[in-house]
């Protein structure tokens, strides 16, 4: 049936959506190895907390409240990076998405306009 409204607008469809549903491929599987890697870092830190809570004692009586805490800032930091990294991934799919939206629909009004 597009064949028969238009050609063009039908190879156009038949080379962007493809485009389109690669690029969402892709980013969403960096997106998953990227929130999987967050929360394994969030566990982790959860767990040097934990561990450090529960042997308060003997943190304490070798004086090594320091190095827990430095323990658990570089693993906090480290989540932080990478919460930064999935932001910036998110980021760039919703404007790939946006962009590719507007061009298409801009493409398909003018289609219709030139054609009417």
């Amino acid at each position: 049936m597009m064949i028969k409204l238009s050609l063009h607008l039908t190879i156009a469809c038949l080379i962007g959506a493809p485009l389109i549903l690669i690029v969402a491929k892709i980013s969403g599987n960096a997106h998953r190895r990227i929130s999987e890697k967050v929360q394994d870092l969030s566990a982790e830190a959860s767990e040097i907390a934990e561990e450090t809570i529960q042997t308060v004692r003997t943190v304490r009586s070798f004086g090594n409240e320091d190095g827990e805490l430095k323990r658990f800032a570089d693993i906090l930091h480290q989540a932080y990076k990478v919460s930064l990294i999935q932001a910036a991934l998110s980021a760039a799919q919703k404007w790939f998405v946006e962009v590719s939206l507007i061009r298409y629909n801009k493409m398909i009004n003018s289609f219709f306009l030139f054609n009417s």
